[in-house]
């Protein structure tokens, strides 16, 4: 997601706070629930060419370790959930389910990661940005760390990297199998 439609789905940062850095020592914006008895806050960290490269959802904001630089909104609450539907208040049961086994895991944690492959479509490059790209698919990669206090969730970050490229059968690679 490019980092100027964010003010879009979460709102504007207040001018005074214009920017976090945090978790990673890298900038990011901060918002949190509106609601004050809902304390769950999310991070979008920066990536590079000025898109987000992860985003974290912690169930209370004391996670976050500059929460006065946080901008309280409507659109974060206790909720919110990822594409694949992991969510705060989830066992590890239901999350290993959804994402499959972890790649590492403690008692407090567990880490997933994933390759895909995909087509890139003109609404596809429209929204990642790439329309001036001449690029026929993408590569994913995507990991997916979830915090667990009592085997249930507490918090997740999703930092995904995204590379164009060309079609496969350019590259002499093809999906199709020879009989």
């Amino acid at each position: 997601m490019r980092e100027d439609r964010i003010p879009g789905l979460f709102g504007k940062i207040p001018v005074s706070e214009p920017s976090l850095e945090d978790m990673h020592g890298v900038e990011g914006w901060c918002y949190t629930a509106a609601t004050p008895s809902d304390r769950t806050a999310v991070l979008l960290l920066y990536g590079v060419y000025g898109f987000v490269d992860a985003i974290a959802v912690v169930s209370d904001v004391a996670f976050i370790r500059q929460p006065s630089l946080c901008a309280r909104t409507p659109r974060v609450h206790a909720g919110l959930a990822t594409l694949s539907g992991i969510r705060l208040g989830m066992s590890r049961t239901q999350v290993r389910a959804i994402l499959g086994k972890p790649m590492a895991a403690d008692s407090w944690r567990d880490g997933i990661e994933s390759v895909k492959w995909e087509p890139l479509t003109p609404v596809l490059n429209r929204k990642l940005g790439w329309e001036e790209n001449r690029a026929t698919h993408r590569t994913r990669l995507q990991q997916v760390v979830v915090w667990y206090e009592k085997n249930t969730v507490i918090g997740f970050e999703v930092e995904e990297f995204s590379q164009e490229g060309p079609s496969p059968e350019y590259m002499g690679v093809s999906n199709k199998t020879n009989k």
